[in-house]
């Protein structure tokens, strides 16, 4: 059962394949770090809205790429491991399949939009970083109600599934 829980379909190599591209573009800052002036300032926080609220020296530029990686293979293991998520609704002999699917299903979109989120920071950091100016609260604003809808969807999907069985 875990394999049919866990096969992908044309639909989820999709997501799968622009996550490494998310990665890709995470590493990018990484290999034009000697770019970056020694006494840069490089952001390293945003409020909700986007706004720059916090900054660090360059050192710094390596977190945002560091996190799409870690939340990267941490939500690889998740996938796999889809038993130990927590479920809206008691998991069931009756749901389980569909659950774990969806559950499934749900950390593969997390892990696209968290690792485009991070991308995005990582290179945003940059480019403020070497002298660029910052006008990038809508994209960041764009993938936090991405993230949201998605959670949202899922978990309503998940409840109907009590209804359904």
């Amino acid at each position: 059962m875990t394999d049919l829980i866990t096969k992908r379909t044309t639909y989820d190599w999709v997501l799968e394949f622009l996550s490494w591209i998310g990665i890709f573009f995470a590493l990018m800052p990484l290999g034009r770090y000697n770019e970056i002036p020694d006494k840069a300032l490089v952001p390293v926080h945003f409020d909700f809205r986007g706004a720059i609220d916090a900054w660090g020296n360059k050192e710094y530029i390596l977190c945002y790429s560091f996190l799409a990686i870690f939340f990267f293979v941490l939500m690889f293991f998740l996938e796999r491991n889809y038993k130990i998520l927590n479920y809206p609704i008691k998991v069931t002999e009756n749901n389980k399949f569909c659950l774990y699917k969806l559950g499934v299903r749900l950390v593969r979109h997390l892990k696209l939009i968290v690792v485009c989120l991070f991308s995005y920071l990582a290179n945003m950091s940059f480019y403020v970083s070497i002298g660029s100016r910052y006008n990038g609260q809508l994209p960041i604003l764009f993938m936090i109600s991405i993230l949201l809808i998605t959670l949202a969807f899922f978990f309503v999907k998940m409840i109907k599934l009590k209804r359904l069985l």
